[in-house]
């Protein structure tokens, strides 16, 4: 189960990093998440998943959110979660997380620097940083929207993405790593909704 999860997984982020080198200096509205934007509702949205092979988790999600959330996993399988984050008033989709479990922080530091590399060659057209946190590496990328910007700009880019290694608590692994999409535009939209409920 785990060399079938590990050739999908490569072969999505091939296609990833082939879609963003199409587009590499094209103007996009969203950040992408493998092959999609992150945009639209969240049926919509949980379609996509689908496709890639992710279905609704039976368990009920225990974060700190309860409204605008659902959580999906691969084949049924706890190794490989994803969270996704809508709009309770909009449906709409503005952010994802994934967590992936490892037996080892070998693994664990081995995928965090894969993941690193896919994304700066996937999206060329984007600023960085390398952080450390608790002991392990924690990498940022703001994509931008328009490629000939010198600054980073949050508001003039397309999104964010995040990944970061974690001491787990999940039983028999004991990492994970987080990788964040943030879509800059459906964010603030969302942002903009809370704001106005205030």
């Amino acid at each position: 189960m785990k060399k079938i999860l590990l050739l999908l997984l490569l072969t999505v982020h091939a296609s990833l990093f082939t879609f963003s080198q199409e587009k590499k200096v094209t103007y996009f509205d969203h950040m992408l998440f493998y092959t999609f934007e992150i945009d639209g509702t969240i049926d919509e949205f949980q379609k996509k998943l689908k496709t890639i092979g992710f279905v609704p988790s039976t368990k009920p999600h225990t974060g700190p959110y309860s409204a605008g959330i659902r959580e999906f996993v691969q084949f049924n399988d706890d190794e490989f979660i994803i969270v996704v984050f809508y709009d309770v008033k909009t449906n709409i989709v503005y952010r994802l997380k994934t967590f992936r479990n490892f037996d080892s922080e070998f693994a664990a530091r081995g995928e965090f620097s894969s993941l690193r590399s896919f994304f700066l060659n996937g999206f060329p057209y984007s600023f960085y940083y390398d952080k450390e946190e608790d002991g392990f590496p924690t990498f940022t990328l703001m994509v931008k929207r328009y490629p000939k910007d010198v600054e980073p700009d949050l508001h003039r880019s397309v999104g964010t993405v995040s990944l970061q290694i974690y001491n787990s608590v999940a039983e028999g692994y004991p990492y994970y790593i987080s990788e964040d999409y943030v879509d800059i535009l459906n964010q603030e939209a969302f942002q903009k909704n809370c704001d106005d409920d205030l």
